[in-house]
């Protein structure tokens, strides 16, 4: 086993490598026959807009929550707290709190 392994280990030492290194390609010049025309522009433009859209759907859902929870905050302060605070500073004033239709 040990000259089978320095066996193995003085072929690999002599063996060849071959290393290949192609010439690069030569790019289009802008004034060749692959230059953007109308319909590239175009094309890049709506894609522009739809990029666009797609980020203000995902940031108006990422806002959505809060939002709301707002909303919600507004709504009650709204329908609880404000009649409550215009009650009291009737109350205050001694000038009757303004009654709304269908009441007496």
């Amino acid at each position: 086993m040990p000259a089978r392994r320095a066996s193995l280990a003085d072929r690999t030492t002599m063996a060849t490598v071959t290393l290949r290194l192609p010439e690069p390609e030569e790019r289009e010049r802008p004034g060749e026959e692959g230059a953007p025309g109308f319909l590239d522009a175009l094309a890049g433009g709506w894609d522009a807009l739809a990029s666009t859209a797609r980020w203000v759907v995902v940031e108006v859902a990422a806002v959505f929550p809060f939002g709301a929870a707002l909303g919600l905050l507004y709504a009650v302060w709204r329908w609880l707290v404000r009649p409550l605070r215009a009650r009291r500073t009737a109350r205050d004033s001694g000038v009757p709190p303004a009654q709304g239709p269908g009441q007496d």
